[in-house]
């Protein structure tokens, strides 16, 4: 790419180099990815990729044409095959292509502009789907951690994920992810997270109610803790109506209770999920019932950690 712009960063701690021929998704990439120079600057020694993978980003001239009620150009994701993904919008695609080891994307200079949008479903979402198959599986859970030790929270959608990550985070702890992590397995296993911001109702962001399949609210965090974790520990959360409560799960429950709660879209890699299923439950877990009250479960989140 004559001119291009080269940003390398060892995102979810793969060495991955950003090119592109314009300056604004440059700084798109630093602000959706920029957060994984904490590895280098703390000298974390797994991070991995030689030669790195490419997300190369070439914008032309251009809008999207007419837009929605919402504002921002329709996005389409499609799976050609078992490897690839594809992002469309009306006059802007990209595709990630593991086997050639790189995503490439040829977007409108309106597209860009529309900046958190172009950000989160093109440029985070084809980058994803690129690091994905280099032992870094999706996993739909929350995670937060705490000296290097994470707890997950696996759970369909609906049942508290996201609050009670938000609140583990207002109380201290280290926020991996709130809906979904990346499970490293070789040659060990690792939790990677993505913390930059959590989904929430307004309501529950002060601490009120429970979570629902209402249309939540981005709430932006900043976060400069590292995001990654090497001792993990699984609670299954779920909501009766009762008090909360914390009971103790064999590693076959466990794995059961995982093989439940495996959602579409975190089911791309049936041939891999039983090795990362297996790797989660190993040591069993925990079933995490939470109340109305999500401080409540803060607290029995602190007893796993401790």
């Amino acid at each position: 790419m004559s001119g291009a712009i080269r940003i390398e960063l060892p995102v979810l701690g793969i060495a991955t180099r950003f090119e592109t021929n314009d300056a604004e998704v440059a700084r798109c990439v630093d602000e959706t990815f920029g957060m994984w120079r904490t590895l280098i600057d703390r000298r974390v020694t797994h991070v991995t990729g030689h030669p790195p993978l490419l997300v190369r980003v070439d914008v032309v001239e251009g809008d999207e044409g007419p837009l929605p009620p919402g504002g921002h150009a329709n996005v389409r994701y499609s799976l050609p095959d078992e490897t690839r993904v594809v992002v469309e919008t009306p006059a802007s695609v990209a595709v990630s292509d593991p086997l050639r080891r790189q995503a490439t994307a040829r977007v409108t200079r309106g597209l860009v502009a529309d900046r958190m949008h172009f950000r989160t479903e093109v440029l985070e979402a084809v980058t994803l789907a690129l690091l994905s198959h280099f032992d870094r599986h999706p996993v739909h859970a929350g995670a937060v951690a705490l000296n290097g030790r994470a707890v997950l929270f696996a759970a369909p959608s609906g049942t508290g994920k996201s609050t009670l990550a938000y609140h583990c985070h207002l109380d201290g702890l280290d926020l991996l992810g709130d809906d979904h992590v990346r499970v490293q397995l070789d040659p060990r296993v690792r939790v990677w997270g993505w913390p930059s911001r959590v989904r929430l109702l307004a309501r529950e962001a002060g601490g009120e109610g429970a979570a629902s399949d209402a249309v939540k609210e981005v709430v932006h965090l900043d976060s400069g803790t590292l995001l990654v974790a090497d001792e993990m520990r699984v609670c299954c959360l779920t909501r009766d109506g009762g008090p909360a409560s914390l009971e103790p799960v064999d590693a076959a429950t466990l794995a059961s209770t995982l093989d439940a709660q495996l959602a579409p879209g975190f089911d791309r890699f049936p041939a891999r999920w039983p090795a990362v299923r297996d790797a989660l439950a190993a040591r069993g877990g925990w079933l995490l019932n939470l109340s109305r009250d999500p401080r409540e479960g803060v607290r029995l989140v602190r007893r796993v950690l401790s």
